[in-house]
């Protein structure tokens, strides 16, 4: 048999890359209840979220099956969850309805609660903001081609990172955005009102369509205010809202990233207030020795700071337009035809199916 079996999740093809089988491996161990205890389980999802993120060969098809994955979890442990712990007045902290002896009146800060919970959404939305424009990219391309047979993109499903998931994680009471790391919080708001990511643009007219991204811009900027830390006396900080996307002011090439790791290192996201005290591996890369194998296959933050604009000048046709979906399609089978004419050259990083069936993660 060329399957195997990972958890409850459907059988991988071993003549997959290597990677996939890697990511379904840690997905597999975050799944589940029984393994190690919750701090072993937060690591992997950061691994996890760092691999992804970095890595310059994992496919988008990949990328989105993980997110979908991740927020397939949070869907659960939210409806598991519902209505165990009930919010102080003092915006911080609540009380945990347990089974569990506990001191009278003791109270728990939102993230020892449900630590577990915030880091699998700070997962989320740091391999979005890493990977995001190319993500969309792929599930808008898999929906517009649900309906075909010979489509070469995975079942909308298994890759759904919709708009409908993003409004329901982020709009939640337990305001995951607020708890993770803020330079990660920023970039994913940021992220999201360039990609409308919580648009659902179908059968509508334009007046509609008006009013419908009139109403994300609030959701948007409801997210930005809620997710704002506050000082001890419960006023919010004082803190400059950026504007756009950090990006690097030169040109990143192997010399100026070589600069930079005997400077102490390349940059990455991790900056700013850090609420779960997480980290990512990979972010930034700091074994100066071993990145001369590692360099190759390593994506580095200042190379994946695209806007629309970006896009639109890459591909030619505009992002958030759903009906140049089918034209990016055609583009894309067309170059793979050329592609495979070439002798000699072999693709490293390709979105493209392979040739036997895949599964899924």
């Amino acid at each position: 048999a060329n399957e195997i079996i990972v958890g409850d999740a459907p059988p991988i093809n071993i003549t997959d890359p290597l990677y996939r089988g890697f990511i379904a491996k840690l997905i597999d161990c975050f799944f589940d209840p029984d393994y190690s205890g919750d701090v072993p389980r937060q690591t992997v999802v950061c691994y996890l979220a760092s691999f992804v993120s970095r890595s310059t060969y994992v496919c988008p098809e990949t990328v989105c099956e993980c997110i979908a994955a991740l927020l397939r979890w949070t869907e659960i442990y939210i409806s598991a969850h519902r209505g165990t712990a009930t919010a102080t007045a003092s915006g911080g902290k609540l009380r945990r309805h347990s089974s569990a002896p506990a001191a009278l009146g003791s109270t728990k800060h939102l993230c020892e609660v449900h630590t577990l919970f915030y880091t699998a959404c700070q997962a989320a939305y740091y391999i979005m903001c890493f990977r995001g424009y190319e993500a969309v990219k792929y599930y808008r391309l898999a929906c517009a081609h649900k309906d075909d047979n010979e489509s070469p993109y995975a079942d909308p499903e298994s890759v759904d990172i919709g708009p409908k998931r993003w409004r329901q994680l982020c709009g939640h009471e337990l305001q995951p955005l607020k708890y993770c790391l803020e330079s990660v919080r920023h970039e994913f708001l940021l992220l999201a009102d360039e990609l409308n990511l919580f648009f659902e643009a179908q059968d509508l007219d334009d007046a509609e369509s008006e009013i419908q991204l009139d109403a994300e811009k609030k959701f948007i900027k409801s997210l930005w205010d809620s997710s704002e830390m506050k000082d001890s006396n419960g006023k919010e900080k004082n803190m400059k809202r950026p504007t756009g996307r950090r990006r690097s002011r030169i040109i990143s090439t192997a010399a100026t990233q070589e600069k930079k790791r005997l400077d102490g290192g390349v940059g990455g996201l991790g900056r700013g207030s850090n609420p779960l005290n997480s980290f990512f591996p990979f972010d930034p890369y700091l074994l100066q020795q071993s990145f001369l194998h590692v360099n190759p296959y390593y994506r580095n933050w200042e190379d994946c700071i695209l806007t629309v604009d970006d896009e639109d000048k890459e591909t030619g046709v505009v992002l958030n337009d759903d009906s140049s979906l089918e034209e990016i399609s055609d583009r894309e089978q067309e170059d793979g035809q050329d592609s495979d004419s070439d002798d000699g050259i072999e693709e490293t990083n390709t979105s493209k199916k392979s040739p036997h069936s895949r599964k899924g993660i």
